[in-house]
């Protein structure tokens, strides 16, 4: 039996702040809390210790999508000059509560263009970010 529609990529929206919702063809995003265990005398670990909050997200916009984020770069000191920003994926099904990550603090530290032979669509790039506050995932923060 199906019980109903699950998210799929439909339903995600990416927002950022120039209004609009901005057309992505991918969106990944991950926090990590490295941790290690700290040793003393004997070979058991004594206990652990955490290292620090390390976060990363990048995304894929084909032409028109950069287009438009490079208008607003230019207007705003360039792609890497961008004050930090925040980007809110959402996700919903009509009949299900919307649920919501956001990362908060975004800077641009890279923007990648690749095509090979075969492409049905070329001019795709790929925007790397850093995320400087911890992202926070259906409004629960990783920390």
């Amino acid at each position: 039996m199906i019980n109903g529609r699950v998210f799929d990529w439909e339903s995600i929206k990416v927002i950022l702040p120039f209004g609009a919702p901005l057309e992505v063809t991918n969106i990944s995003y991950d926090s990590e809390s490295p941790s290690e265990n700290v040793h003393g005398a004997g070979r058991a670990p004594r206990g652990y210790g955490r290292g620090n909050l390390v976060q990363n997200a990048s995304m894929d916009l084909p032409a028109p999508a950069f287009l438009a984020l490079s208008t607003y770069a230019s207007a705003n000191g360039g792609m890497f000059n961008i004050p930090a920003f925040n980007i809110s994926v959402g996700y919903a099904n009509d009949d299900q509560i919307p649920q919501v990550d956001t990362l908060p603090s975004c800077t641009i530290t890279k923007v990648e263009t690749s095509a090979s032979q075969g492409d049905t669509e070329v001019n795709m790039k790929k925007i790397t970010l850093m995320v400087h506050d911890p992202i926070s995932f259906n409004g629960q923060s990783v920390l």
